[in-house]
This record gives C-alpha cells, structure tokens and sequence, in this order.
C-alpha cells in the first residue's frame, strides 16, 4: 500500500548494501524520525512562579472518654463528627477508650450507631469501661480485636490494649516495632492508659522499655479526664481529656494531632471553637523530641486551617517580625517559606492568625527552638491543660521551669519516688490505680502528687519528700456536703444536684483544716464557692456571695 500524503512512516532500506551499511542507514533514519518529533512538539516552560511541592502533613483526631449510656448522651461526639465530615476531613479518627460507660451490649449499639456516622477509618482501643462486666466479649464483637496494627503513609501505628497487658503482648509489639525499623517507617502507639496509670508497674517499665528500643516517639492515650503531655526528652505520651466529662482546666473538646517533618503536634479543640488553627510545622518546643523540630536555615511554615465558611486568610508573625502571609495549596495546607538565618539560638515564638469568611479569627501561638547548628538538647517536662486552640499557648516567655516563682513540674513513677512518699501514697489509695503521679519542684523544694480514683470520684493528695501531706482533695457527691455547708451553697446555687464538691483539707501547724469547694453552671453562669464546715462563704466566683475580705483562711487562695 503507498503512503499516504502526510505519512511520517520511514521508507524500506534499498538493497545491495552490507549488513553494516543497512545498520547505520537505519540508525540515521531513525534518529532523524526523532529529531522531526522534538520539532514538532513544542517544549513548555517551567512554571517558576510556583513553589515546589511540599510535604503534606498527616492529620488525624483523637476523641477520649466518651462513656456512652444511651444515644442521647453523646452530643458532643455528634458534634465532632459533624466537623470531622464536613470540615477537617482527617486520614483517620482514633478513639481513645472509656466509651461504653458500663460495658453493656446495648451502650456498644449505641455508640456503635453514632460511630458509623464517621466517614473516614475509625481506631478504637479498650479501657477500664470496656472491660466491665463481659464488655471484652462484646468488644471483640462490636469493635474487633483491641490489638492491632496499621499503616498511614510513612507511620506504622499500633493498637495496645492496656486491660490485657501481658508478655505475648509486648512480645508482639517489639515484632511489630522491629518491622517498622526495616520499613523506615515511623512508630505510633494508641493505648488507653499512660504509662504511669497502668496499676501493675512492672508491667508498666516493660512497656516502657519496648517504647524506648522500638524509638517510638508518639503515645496517644485517654483515661485521665485532663489534657496532658508528657515530654521525656525523646518521647512525647498525651492524654486528650473526656469529650463528655473533663475534670481539668479545659472544656470539652477532641483533638487534632499534625505528623509532619519536624515530629509530632497536637491541638486541642474546644466543642464549637472556630476557625481551626493547627501549626503542623515547625513544632513547639514542648512536643520536641529529637534535632528534626529544631529550625535552622530555611525552613517551610505548614498550618492546617477550618472552618465550615471557609478561610479567606492565615498569618504568621515570627519573633514580633513582619507579617507573613501563607498561601494555600491544592491539598488545603496553607504555607509560607522562612529564612530563620536572622533569628538567634534559641525559643522565639511564631504567632499564626487565621480568619474565615466571615470575619472570625483564632490564634495558635507556638514557641519554636532555632538552632542553626542544628544541635537538639533534650528538656523534659511535663504540662496538664493546654489552651483552647493547641500549642504552646504561653510562648517562649513560659519556661516551665522555677524561674519566676513557677514551679517545674515532671511526671514520675512509683519506683521513682522516696518511700516515705510512696508508702504515704499506698496507705491512702490502697489498691486504687494512680491515674497520675507528678513531682513538683519550686524553689530548690520537691513535693509530689498523687491523682487515682475511688468509684469514679477523683482523689488527689500532695505530699512533701518526707512523706507528710501537705493537701488532699476528695471529690464528693453533693449529697455528702455536711449541712451548714449544703445550706450556705444553696444561696448560691438553689439546686445542688449535678455540682462538682470537693473536700479540701491542708496541713497547717500540725492541724487538719478543711474547706469545700462547689462549682455549677447556674442558668449559664459559671458559679465557685469555697466555704468552711460551719457555712461561711469564704471564697466566691463570678455571681456568688461575697465573703469576708480578711482572715479568709487557708483555702482562699483555692479562688481561679
């Protein structure tokens, strides 16, 4: 068949050449076809007017405590679920423990029903909760096994089960850590329990050992009720506290944790709060753990931003500088390059403002370590209750050490206690599990605090390093209150039913003084009474009675 008018195909070789002749004429022929396409196509200019790719940051929520007893008691869970859908889209929701309140089959329905809402991957682990009665079984049916492993980009993370912590356990889990090592993958752990609440402590230090050699450097937990993060130096061990019931400073809320080149960070949302800001990178000094969070050179301002209208803008300013504006990629992060080259060694902080459509802003202010060596010097530390939004919400100033008069506070084990604390401690809680155990040190003077629970009502005591009490702190029913103190409450709050009481009593001049502290939600009013066992008012919030101005006793300083 003749070739058609416009037919780039080559012509036959002529014959009567050699074998190498016809070789090299088809060897020109060819690169001349080639060198007819280059012209044909025309070449595109690099688009420099783009920065190149970067990292994307992995994003997940982690939601604790939800003690579910019917359908009817999870509104905030439903109103996580209503931003995680439509607004934060995450890689995956984690689930901390302590869901069904009783462990009963209809409570599994129950959050079962709501759970299935989410539309992205769901994790669970099991807690105390889960496992009363013959939860367990249920669990297993409901939820699946309560140990487990699974990927998310270049993180390997695995599921504990902190009711069933046993050597086949661990023994799994040092496998799993070691498959990560040959992957080049890094390690995450979700656990019901921190370490310092698991009740058997021998059990505990093992954990703790297979974390350290696994070189996991993110352990996500729940159980306590209280936002707190745990820096050790090259771990970080978080509690996100109760969606339902806080017991801290914080409000009820969940948590957004960001993986990205400098570690991890994690942001605590109250329920309701809007917009969004989480600084994904560079971290915050307090969720440092190795030389990747320190900032050297030029580096790549990464934040996470939402809100169900939209964000028109996100803001960074470093250490009072300019403002940086950030821009928005196809992926939703917002960005901005930094030349840190100007900043000294050091804490400085980096204040980022997103506003939505609509005009509402929120701030995360994180204090970022620069060093242009690139040198990491490990500062453990410990803090309970973050601040609404996240981060490091005080900024470099905040030094979390006795400078100032504040005190350094640091989580500790039993083991690591002087016995005179320790016996002190289990003489008081028995068989209780220590949900939390801290050292406190101002003023070249240590003192140490011991949280546990007795039929879910909080306990706490503070103790000097001889042992004596300095403080105890009983959460009680109001049904406990004596009478003079229910009758001076009532003043103020008419109706007692659902306050928060607690007995207080400080050790003054060897004698045992007592105080109560009541605190309701009065017809949207926040109201905080302290008042002394014979009814005098002697501390008050916002809208309670006023008390007497002077000699107003030991617990006066119990006012927030």
């Amino acid at each position: 068949m003749p070739a058609r008018s416009g037919d780039r195909r080559c012509t036959p070789v002529r014959p009567g050449l050699t074998e190498k002749e016809r070789a090299m004429l088809l060897l020109g022929r060819m690169l001349i076809c080639c060198l007819s396409i280059l012209v044909l196509v025309p070449s595109v200019p690099a688009d420099r007017s783009q920065p190149a790719a970067s990292p994307q940051p992995l994003v997940f929520v982690v939601i604790a405590d939800l003690h579910v007893t019917d359908i009817a008691s999870m509104s905030g869970f439903k109103q996580a679920i209503e931003q995680i859908n439509n607004v934060i889209k995450p890689a995956f929701v984690y689930i901390a423990g302590d869901t069904p309140d009783g462990g009963t089959p209809e409570q599994y329905a129950a959050y079962k029903a709501v759970r299935d809402t989410i539309q992205v991957p769901v994790y669970d682990v099991a807690g105390d909760h889960e496992a009363r009665g013959n939860g367990m079984d249920t669990y297993r049916k409901t939820l699946g096994e309560p140990t487990y492993v699974f990927e998310a980009g270049k993180y390997r993370i695995l599921g504990l089960n902190s009711m069933g912590l046993d050597q086949a356990q661990l023994d799994w889990a040092r496998k799993e850590l070691a498959t990560a090592a040959d992957k080049k993958q890094v390690p995450l752990v979700l656990i019901h329990h921190n370490l310092a609440g698991l009740k058997d402590k021998a059990m505990a230090g093992a954990l703790d050992k297979v974390l350290a050699d696994g070189g996991v450097k993110l352990v996500l937990t729940g159980h306590t009720h209280t936002n707190t993060v745990i820096n050790n130096g090259s771990r970080l061990d978080i509690s996100t506290t109760s969606i339902k019931a806080p017991r801290g400073k914080d409000p009820a809320g969940y948590a957004i944790v960001t993986l990205d080149e400098g570690g991890a960070a994690w942001h605590f949302v109250p329920l309701g709060q809007r917009p969004i800001v989480a600084v994904a990178n560079p971290v915050s000094r307090l969720m440092a753990t190795g030389p990747e969070a320190v900032v050297r050179g030029k580096t790549s301002l990464r934040v996470k931003a939402y809100d169900a209208r939209g964000i028109k803008s996100v803001t960074a300013t470093v250490a009072d500088g300019s403002p940086i504006q950030l821009r928005q990629d196809g992926a939703g992060t917002w960005s901005a390059d930094f030349d840190s080259a100007a900043l000294k060694d050091g804490e400085h902080a980096l204040k980022v403002t997103a506003t939505t459509a609509d005009g509402q802003s929120a701030t995360e202010e994180i204090a970022m370590l620069v060093s242009q060596a690139g040198t990491y010097a490990a500062a453990p530390t410990t803090v309970t209750d973050g601040g609404p939004g996240g981060g490091d919400k005080k900024g470099p100033k905040d030094k979390g050490g006795p400078q100032g008069g504040k005190p350094e506070k640091q989580a500790v084990a039993m083991e690591q206690l002087p016995d005179a604390v320790r016996q002190a401690i289990k003489k008081q809680a028995g068989d209780s599990e220590i949900a939390k155990l801290e050292k406190e040190t101002k003023d070249g003077k240590a003192s140490y605090k011991a949280e546990w629970l007795v039929k879910e009502m909080k306990q706490e005591m503070k103790l000097a390093e001889d042992g004596g009490v300095i403080e105890t702190k009983q959460q009680i029913s109001p049904e406990a209150l004596p009478a003079a103190v229910a009758e001076a409450a009532r003043k103020t709050i008419p109706d007692l039913k659902g306050a928060e009481c607690k007995k207080i009593t400080k050790a003054a001049d060897g004698k045992a003084d007592e105080r109560f502290e009541i605190k309701a939600d009065v017809e949207g009013a926040k109201k905080h009474l302290v008042i002394s066992p014979d009814g005098q008012v002697e501390v008050k919030g916002p809208g309670g009675p006023k008390g007497p101005k002077k000699d107003a006793g030991p617990a006066a300083n119990q006012a927030k």
